[in-house]
């Protein structure tokens, strides 16, 4: 049986994957657009030129998500397609190391091979965490924690969270399935 066998709906899952992140590229453009306009609007208020460092920082920073955003688009995994469902038992294949069910085992093989091609991703986030942390802790410092730092604790918080969710993936997607072949690759399906 062939990859293909197993998944006959593999375009309507890919389509699905491409229309979603399309989605996410568009709220992301929109987010870091805003972001663009309020340290502007801040330039133009207070006439300081220190607030065009963040500015060239956060459009550098756009830069690569858009570049991964289109690069994806072309070849999404077909795991961001599939219902809750089948996504929750990817999940479970990928914490347990296995799939029963062969369409499950070639989504979630499928997907391991594209979290394996973004290895980078873990470490930038780790940078960008870092990054937050650091500052965080220097506002913290430099001026004692003040209401609007909330924010900033909120960031570390969700840097942190992403960090965390991604190193996971990127460890579970490289141990699923070594050595084993799946169902759809010709494995035995009782094990």
């Amino acid at each position: 049986m062939t990859v293909d066998d197993v998944i006959p709906d593999r375009d309507l899952l890919r389509a699905r994957a491409t229309r979603r992140l399309r989605l996410l590229g568009v709220v992301f453009a929109v987010l870091a657009g805003l972001g663009c306009v309020a340290l502007l609007v801040g330039v133009f208020l207070t006439s300081s030129p220190v607030l065009l460092v963040p500015l060239a920082f956060l459009l550098a920073l756009a830069l690569l998500p858009v570049y991964t955003f289109r690069r994806v688009a072309r070849n999404p995994a077909l795991l961001q397609g599939a219902d809750v469902t089948t996504q929750r038992a990817v999940s479970r294949a990928f914490k347990t190391g296995h799939a029963a069910d062969p369409r499950v085992d070639a989504l979630a093989r499928d997907a391991a091979a594209h979290n394996r091609r973004n290895s980078w991703a873990p470490w930038l986030l780790t940078v960008a965490t870092a990054l937050v942390v650091g500052s965080f802790v220097l506002n913290i410092i430099g001026g004692g924690l003040e209401p609007a730092d909330s924010l900033l604790l909120g960031g570390v918080i969700a840097f942190g969270y992403v960090t965390v969710v991604t190193w996971l993936s990127t460890v579970r997607s490289r141990r699923y399935g070594l050595g084993q072949p799946g169902p759809a690759e010709g494995g035995d399906t009782a094990a």
